[in-house]
């Protein structure tokens, strides 16, 4: 078997990843089309019903630590089934309380379910050889990024024909038989398992290959090396702009006094440009530098985020401007993983992204509660601007990781956590 075939994912697990992405993309990706009605039926304020978004975001980046160290051992098989209960449980079951807290509770068990998921997939697919790895894993998150983007006018019309609990009690539903179906086909396949001596073909093709292999370092060993905080600061600060659009943007265009069908409209692009912007930053990362790659990305959001305010009360904001700012930012989920394992090691690829990951529990907080906040009290023009000043922090600091990447930086950084196990 060659080196790319041992570390390559294989075809149906790949195919099995996209589609559990895309099962659970609506736990995020919708929430703007709930997040008012939830808040009508209790007399919830905008600000407080964001709140259960953090908490949902947060649920869903910090559980991907332990599930990333999980799978790392034990394979994702055993992940799909206690993914898809806690999916059940949560979201269906959040139209069904009218207590405040009793809603944060059941949104950060559903958070649960799709950060599991979320780091099986993407761990499996970060596992790729080096030449496709950004490709891999674009068209992996890809579907959670743009897994939500047919069903808006469905979902619209499931609020509106039965009511705010009977669709999530539906969407729960389905969500929950498709992860189970997902588990059992890989099950019978026999893949999705990483057995021990998987780990250790993994690292004798990289020996192999012809290229230097990375060291195999740990989410404890990776702690100790600065180039990692800086990712995850970049991280945290590209996120904000681009989860304050997607918890936000419905009320964002209502308070310019836009239709509902352009906003449906404009929420299918901008899932649409999500999932192209995965995949298309992807695979430009493989041919070019991942860290310059992101630089120009970066750049770009700073700036579709400045001008989101001047043109987002325009039907050509809503169509240009704002599926801008989601294809400069969701590639940062794609190309910072990719980056993690070309520089250390696939051996825990996937505890080390949920690691990395949990930088979004920090932009969900700024860029969910805080934005709504600043939107609702002094105008989403200044909500706008600060995202964008983030994102202008962040394209710096990928410029700052660029450099870090000469000569042998890599190999310094590596030095500096100490004793790291040897590779076989």
């Amino acid at each position: 078997m060659s080196p790319s075939a041992t570390l390559g994912t294989g075809r149906l697990q790949l195919a099995c990843a996209v589609v559990g992405m895309c099962l659970v993309s609506p736990l995020q990706y919708s929430w703007t089309l709930f997040a008012g009605p939830l808040g009508q039926q209790h007399g919830w304020s905008l600000a407080s019903v964001q709140l259960g978004f953090m908490a949902f975001v947060s649920a869903q980046t910090l559980v991907q630590l332990p599930v990333g160290a999980f799978a790392d051992r034990y394979g994702t098989v055993p992940i799909y089934p206690v993914a898809a209960l806690l999916v059940a449980i949560g979201w269906g079951g959040i139209g069904l309380v009218g207590d405040l807290g009793a809603f944060y509770l059941l949104y950060a068990i559903a958070g649960l379910g799709a950060g599991a998921i979320y780091c099986a997939s993407v761990g499996m697919a970060a596992r790729t050889g080096a030449k496709r790895r950004g490709l891999a894993v674009g068209l992996t998150v890809a579907g959670y990024a743009a897994g939500t983007a047919p069903f808006f006018p469905a979902i619209d019309r499931l609020l509106e024909g039965w009511g705010l609990p009977s669709a999530l009690v539906f969407l729960a539903t389905v969500a929950a038989g498709g992860l189970l179906s997902i588990g059992l086909v890989l099950h019978v396949s026999k893949q999705g398992r990483r057995p021990r001596e998987a780990r250790q073909r993994t690292v004798e093709s990289g020996r192999h290959s012809g290229r230097p292999a990375p060291r195999q370092l740990s989410p404890g060993q990776l702690l100790r090396t600065g180039q990692f905080w800086l990712m995850y600061a970049i991280l945290a600060a590209v996120g904000t702009g681009g989860v304050a659009l997607v918890a936000n943007f419905k009320a964002f265009a209502d308070s310019n006094g836009l239709s509902t069908r352009l906003i449906l409209i404009s929420l299918m692009i901008q899932q649409g440009a999500n999932g192209l912007g995965q995949v298309t930053w992807g695979w430009t990362s493989d041919r070019y530098d991942r860290a310059r790659v992101m630089t120009v990305a970066f750049a770009a959001n700073s700036f579709a985020l400045f001008l989101l305010p001047v043109l987002g009360g325009t039907a050509i904001g809503l169509v240009l401007v704002a599926p801008a700012v989601i294809l400069t930012w969701g590639q940062a989920f794609t190309l910072l993983p990719a980056l993690l394992v070309d520089r250390f090691g696939t051996e825990h690829a996937a505890g080390n992204q949920g690691l990395l990951y949990s930088a979004k529990a920090v932009a969900s907080l700024v860029g969910g509660a805080v934005i709504a906040w600043l939107g609702t009290t002094y105008g989403w023009g200044s909500a706008f601007m600060l995202a964008g000043v983030l994102a202008a922090m962040a394209a710096a600091g990928a410029y700052a990781l660029r450099g870090m990447t000469a000569g042998a930086s890599d190999a310094s950084s590596l030095e500096s956590v100490g004793q790291v196990r040897p590779e076989a």
